[in-house]
């Protein structure tokens, strides 16, 4: 058997991605527009909409960190 390759590491490119840009352009309408729009069908705007928000924007961001399994 040959010798274990280390594996190389390809960072991904979130902020390319659609959904990213999505997220980043249209984020912060949606939460300033939710209350008059969406609020009557979809309830109020919860604290931690923002806090999942923030950590998908952080994903991806190697100054924010990384782990290698």
């Amino acid at each position: 058997m040959g010798a274990l390759c280390p594996a190389i590491y390809r960072p991904r490119r979130p902020k390319s991605s659609p959904l990213y840009r999505l997220v980043e352009e249209c984020y912060d309408e949606v939460k300033g527009t939710w209350e008059e729009r969406f609020e009557a069908t979809y309830g109020r705007w919860r604290g931690f909409v923002d806090d999942v928000v923030f950590a998908f924007a952080d994903c991806g961001d190697l100054n924010r960190g990384f782990a290698r399994v």
